[in-house]
């Protein structure tokens, strides 16, 4: 078991199969930082067309239609859990929360929602 502080500071080994126990804003942002790979889309623009399937030469008719991001899925299985019964994510930002569940989603990442948590173990 790794709390997010150390998951986030990299201060423990994050295994394998992970089970992202809350899925709010920290739980989100937990998932994405252990599925991604490589160097950071949010750091460089052509990394990030390619993720969003974005055309800056313009061939496709407005740089998008026709094109399809490249997003590298997770080495690790990652389920992002929640115990209510609202969709995965619904209480994320209005601007970034879509963004974030179909990022996560193109990762591979699984998100359930109305979860009963029993016990935790390795």
């Amino acid at each position: 078991v790794v709390g997010y502080i150390d998951a986030i500071r990299g201060n423990k080994p994050i295994g394998q199969k992970v089970a992202v126990i809350g899925a709010g804003g920290i739980g989100f942002d937990v998932t994405e930082l252990i599925t991604h790979q490589g160097k950071s889309s949010a750091l460089d623009i052509e990394l990030f067309a390619q993720e969003w399937g974005v055309d800056f030469d313009n061939h496709p008719r407005g740089g998008v239609t026709g094109v399809e991001p490249v997003v590298i899925k997770s080495d690790r299985e990652v389920w992002l859990m929640q115990r209510k019964d609202t969709p995965v994510g619904r209480g994320l930002g209005k601007t970034t929360g879509w963004t974030k569940r179909i990022l996560l989603s193109r990762r591979g990442v699984n998100m359930v929602n109305a979860v009963e948590y029993v016990r935790i173990d390795d």
